[in-house]
């Protein structure tokens, strides 16, 4: 119990040296870089790192220390390529087929965070769902080539909610001749741990091939995810 009790101090700590004047840019974008790791029964079945990219979208509310905003996210957790011929008339045209497991998720955020100052640390509550999908495409053997045809072999979706903590650093900004503030670049870097309902999904291996036919052995878990991402944050 300890520990929790000394996080909390610690950042109530930050914001109150923090500047905390309520005036500024109300709106911030990010992209970042995102790493997922499995817990529980989830890193039973996939223990791997995920990797991946997010978008997040905030209003800062007016005069007020919260946000609200929406997170959305993309990431894969493995991959399989074959090569096959294109057809059993055409055997001498080759095609890869890539079989991908990958994960999307959506998040409403509630984040309260210093509203002004170059450092400023937040914690932050999520809900959402993750959306669980593995698909297999063709494309004519090409890294760039656009795909000849994809199918989803299965696909599953989980409700999930978590809690994070992270900080903006300002890296650049450009102000009005008033002195207010315009436009803002940032660097982030934050943790999320999440609780994910149920869900059933494939991973490496989990598609055999027999005598012409599609054997599926599908798994089922939660979804319990920590997810860490560094990225660049637009204010303005």
């Amino acid at each position: 119990m300890k520990k929790p009790k000394l996080v909390l101090a610690a950042f109530l700590m930050i914001l109150a040296f923090g500047q905390s004047t309520l005036a500024g840019d109300r709106f911030q974008a990010s992209l970042n870089f995102l790493m997922g790791y499995p817990q529980n029964d989830f890193r039973m079945n996939v223990d791997r790192t995920f990797y991946g990219l997010s978008g997040e979208f905030f209003y800062q509310l007016p005069r007020s220390p919260f946000s609200v905003g929406i997170s959305l996210e993309y990431m894969n957790y493995g991959s399989e390529t074959r090569i096959e011929p294109f057809s059993h008339d055409i055997p001498d045209v080759l095609v890869d087929v890539t079989t991908w497991n990958s994960i999307f998720s959506s998040a409403a955020v509630f984040r309260f965070s210093p509203v002004e100052g170059p450092f400023r640390p937040y914690v932050e509550a999520l809900v959402g769902f993750n959306y669980l999908f593995t698909y297999t495409s063709v494309n004519d053997d090409g890294d760039w080539s656009e795909d000849i045809a994809t199918t989803t072999n299965l696909d599953d979706w989980a409700l999930t909610c978590g809690a994070g903590a992270g900080a903006v650093v300002r890296a650049l900004e450009i102000r009005s001749h008033q002195g207010r503030s315009l436009f803002s670049l940032n660097m982030e870097i934050g943790v999320r741990y999440f609780k994910g309902k149920t869900a059933e999904y494939l991973r490496e291996g989990s598609i055999r091939r027999e005598h012409g036919s599609l054997i599926y052995e599908p798994l089922m878990s939660t979804t319990d995810l920590v997810k860490t991402h560094l990225g660049i944050v637009f204010r303005f």
